[in-house]
């Protein structure tokens, strides 16, 4: 029986994605799916007429675009928790501009002696 208490997500750091392995090289699952698909949506658009150029020019787009989105990573963060934390920012009003207080303050004192150079840096016959 599931129980909703027993139950902990697993550290982001832990997690497994699912992933492919070609050629001794791991692909995530998810992009190699999107690439296959825009190759097949490229294959039939050629099949039924399209300019070749035009549509590898679209799909490599359109795939490049889903791989940041998917694969991407800024800061740590996802790129679909990135985009939702600017979303997130850019929605709220301008509530936490400062303003510049006009204060002038006075021009602090030493307290304390300024640091000397050792003696032997500024004596001559002083031994280093």
């Amino acid at each position: 029986m599931y129980d909703e208490y027993l139950a902990v997500r697993a550290p982001r750091r832990l997690r497994v994605r699912a992933s492919l392995q070609m050629a001794n090289t791991r692909l995530p699952a998810r992009s190699f799916v999107l690439v296959m698909g825009c190759v097949l949506v490229g294959g039939i658009a050629v099949a039924r007429g399209a300019d070749l150029i035009a549509v590898a020019q679209w799909l490599s787009l359109v795939a490049g675009v889903g791989i940041v989105l998917l694969e991407g990573s800024w800061w740590g963060y996802s790129t679909w928790a990135f985009v939702r934390l600017v979303a997130a920012h850019l929605s709220r009003p301008g509530q936490l501009e400062l303003e510049r207080p006009e204060i002038t303050l006075p021009p602090e004192t030493a307290t304390h002696a300024l640091p000397r150079r050792p003696r032997w840096q500024h004596e001559p016959g002083g031994t280093p």
